[in-house]
């Protein structure tokens, strides 16, 4: 019986060693998880962006690029060595449709995209010179079986105050940009709502156009922003050295279980 007894103490203090060892490496991994990690960069018109170093060593959820219209060819070719897919509409959806491209990585669950077409005109670099309306990729995410929607963005030049060097020609279509940025959050209330890109825009110029958003400061005009009340919210954001173009950053979120 003692044997028996003893034998019995000695198992059950085994389960109850592994049992704890599960219930901490679980409670571990967890607080390990990363939310979402956005990495944002202004490629400058570059047909060949090395971003590959940012997706090797960041490891983003979602990679915002902007000016990407002439990089499709590489970015694809980028984003199959890095385990990523590239989504980047294509001019039939206007000539502004191609200036941004999302990378996103493979084992993120993408649920559903749809374009926000601005219908403001917008001029650069001089009053005379017209260019189409801006078109914005919106993405819906899984990650870590947490929803996100993530907002590609590039406001047209000169801030809310429309730029001088084009007689404040562009406050309209920034306008109308900041303005998609809130109805797309609105339209959609309990997920974390995620803009991030080039704004234009100083982070305190978009904190005041943007009342209800929490703005994670990138470089001068590049930076993410997060829907206030949905749980979400900013950790870190790393700078990288930007080969071409500008704004190249990676933003880490956290969203409430």
């Amino acid at each position: 019986m003692a044997a028996r007894s003893k034998a019995l103490v000695a198992g059950l203090l085994a389960l109850l060693m592994v049992a704890g060892i599960a219930v901490l490496t679980s409670t571990s991994a967890a607080a390990e998880r990363e939310n979402l990690k956005v990495s944002i960069a202004n490629v400058g018109s570059t047909r060949t962006p090395p971003v590959g170093p940012i997706l090797e060593t960041q490891k983003p959820h979602i990679m915002v690029i902007s000016e990407a219209y002439h990089a499709r060819e590489h970015l694809t070719a980028v984003a199959e060595r890095q385990g990523y897919i590239l989504r980047q509409y294509g001019r039939e959806q206007g000539a502004e449709a191609p200036g941004i491209a999302l990378l996103i990585r493979k084992d993120v669950t993408l649920n559903d995209r749809v374009l926000l077409k601005m219908s403001e005109p917008w001029w650069w670099p001089n009053p005379s010179k017209e260019r189409e309306p801006r078109r914005y990729p919106a993405v819906d995410l899984t990650v870590s079986g947490e929803r996100w929607l993530v907002v590609g963005v590039h406001f047209p030049p000169g801030g809310p105050d429309g730029g001088g060097m084009v007689d404040g020609k562009n406050r309209a279509a920034w306008l109308e940009s900041k303005q998609a940025v809130q109805a797309y959050a609105a339209n959609h209330p309990n997920p974390p709502v995620v803009a991030a890109g080039d704004f234009n825009a100083l982070a305190s110029e978009c904190r005041h156009h943007f009342p209800g958003f929490a703005v994670s400061e990138g470089g001068k005009v590049d930076h993410a922003m997060t829907k206030e009340g949905r749980g979400a919210r900013f950790e870190s954001v790393s700078r990288h050295d930007a080969p071409v173009g500008h704004g190249w950053f990676t933003f880490r979120l956290s969203a409430a279980s």
